[in-house]
């Protein structure tokens, strides 16, 4: 009999066909946040026995409750669907990985050749993983950050890059409040090139292939991430 985790990984492409179906470029954060939801209670069902990848079921966009009370106020489309920032973090699991899919209000790029006030709200995901528990570090004390975005550009040096590096303004912040909040140890990123308008679709099947792996503390050759390039963390 296929273990659960094989179960899984065939079930994949039904999600990417969901995905593709209800995920245009258009579509409302509540049925993203149904998707997220689906998908974490089909996985807990078949692996009940098993310590899951925490997956956020709701989209993050408001970086504070200051930030969340304005857009409330503004008549943002959805917002009653979207959290802030810190309920990815606060969230109660017991497991090492942790995943949120960030939608933002994005920033303009040099050369994009779409005017900041055009540009629609972006979609990103974000991995924080626990260190392994040691004899000189038995609680696992420290963090790992991932960033992955689709949009994202890889052709900077991690050595010599500037202090920004290739993260966007909502990415910078959300890098200082892990680090506000937590030792972080170590920040990652990916950048995909992929086309415009179809992040959502992108970061929910990425999002997803994480959740279905196997979870684990970090590993410095951690195959989920083996595509990730080291940065300075921001402080």
């Amino acid at each position: 009999m296929a273990n659960s985790r094989d179960f899984a990984v065939g079930e994949r492409f039904k999600w990417h066909e969901r995905i593709d179906k209800d995920l245009d470029p258009y579509a409302q954060m509540e049925v993203f946040n149904e998707l997220l939801d689906d998908f974490r209670k089909r996985t807990a069902f078949r692996n009940h026995d098993e310590n899951l990848v925490y997956l956020h079921p709701r989209i993050l966009s408001y970086l504070n409750a200051r930030s969340k009370k304005y857009w409330l106020s503004d008549g943002l489309d959805g917002p009653e669907d979207r959290d802030i920032f810190d309920c990815w973090w606060r969230a109660i699991t017991d497991a090492h990985t942790r995943i949120g899919v960030f939608a933002t209000w994005p920033e303009c790029q040099v050369g994009c050749g779409i005017p900041w006030a055009e540009q629609e709200w972006h979609c990103w995901a974000a991995v924080l993983v626990n260190n392994p528990s040691t004899q000189e570090n038995p609680r696992g004390y420290g963090k790992h950050l991932y960033i992955w975005d689709c949009l994202g550009n890889m052709d900077f040096d991690p050595i010599t890059t500037r202090p920004r590096g290739p993260l966007l303004g909502a990415q910078q912040t959300l890098v200082k409040k892990v680090s506000q909040r937590y030792r972080l140890d170590s920040l990652w990123y990916f950048g995909g090139k992929d086309q415009l308008r179809q992040c959502l679709r992108h970061t929910a099947k990425w999002a997803i292939s994480i959740a279905e792996a196997q979870d684990s503390p970090f590993r410095k050759a951690d195959p989920r991430f083996s595509a990730f390039k080291r940065i300075p963390i921001l402080r």
